[in-house]
């Protein structure tokens, strides 16, 4: 059995069939792939780490919330930014029972994972 990183040719490839095989193309540049593999190169399991922008803490005020201008506004200064960092797919959170920014996420056309995500601290003490 061998641990190693992967080189970005041999995603395509090797990753085929896998979750990450889906969505390599998507991944930025500088994401690496760990791979582990039996002595015959059979992918026993990949895991990869992908620096990704999030965005957090939409919120607008309860008196304008009918008012699509600040939304709009927000979400197109987001996508500048966005854009300037050079990135294509972002991440933003919507808490379960907050259906208001739910409904101005998937107008915008994100579409919500079917995850959990978790926080992993990864400091001296872990």
């Amino acid at each position: 059995m061998t641990i190693r990183v992967l080189p970005r040719a041999d995603w395509a490839t090797v990753l085929a069939g896998t979750e990450l095989g889906s969505i390599a193309s998507l991944m930025p540049e500088e994401a690496i792939v760990m791979v582990c593999e039996e002595a015959d190169g059979t992918l026993l399991g990949c895991w990869s780490l992908v620096k990704l922008w999030q965005a957090e803490g939409l919120w607008i005020a309860p008196s304008v919330r009918g008012n699509a201008a600040v939304g709009r506004g927000l979400l197109l200064a987001m996508k500048d930014a966005v854009s300037k960092l050079g990135t294509h797919v972002i991440l933003s959170a919507a808490a379960e029972d907050d259906r208001h920014v739910q409904r101005m996420l998937d107008r915008a056309g994100a579409s919500a994972l079917p995850v959990k995500l978790y926080q992993w601290p990864m400091g001296s003490e872990n």
